[in-house]
């Protein structure tokens, strides 16, 4: 997956990446929700009814978030009640696991509540919070 420039013209490159899985849908809702619900490691053994999608996840200068989506992994379902219009939503506020900050070097990180735009390319989807 490019993180580079050429990917996204315009967008900055970024130094660690880290491989996960996304669990979209609001924590609580019980997948009615949107926005991020968990992040889990790459491969787990996990069992929900709402969609686990792979991500590759990193900051870029300035301290943002970054999400990068393959697009084949998207059904068209979850493009349009996630992606819609351009738009990623996260109705609330979203806490990275341990797991995930140890790689990347971070503390802790909190996805803020808020309407965030979607780039997309040929192949991918990137959102950065």
């Amino acid at each position: 997956m490019n993180w580079e420039g050429s990917v996204f013209p315009g967008y900055r490159s970024i130094d660690q990446i880290v491989s996960a899985q996304v669990i979209l849908g609001s924590p609580g809702a019980a997948c009615r929700g949107v926005g991020v619900c968990r992040v889990v490691p790459m491969g787990s053994r996990i069992h929900f009814e709402c969609p686990v999608i792979p991500v590759k996840l990193g900051f870029v200068t300035g301290g943002k978030l970054r999400f990068l989506f393959e697009k084949a992994a998207l059904s068209a379902e979850i493009k349009a009640r996630h992606f819609d219009g351009g738009l990623f939503e996260v109705s609330v506020a979203y806490t990275l696991p341990r797991f995930i900050c140890r790689q990347l070097g971070c503390f802790l990180h909190t996805i803020e509540p808020g309407i965030y735009p979607v780039i997309e390319s040929d192949y991918q989807v990137l959102v950065e919070f």
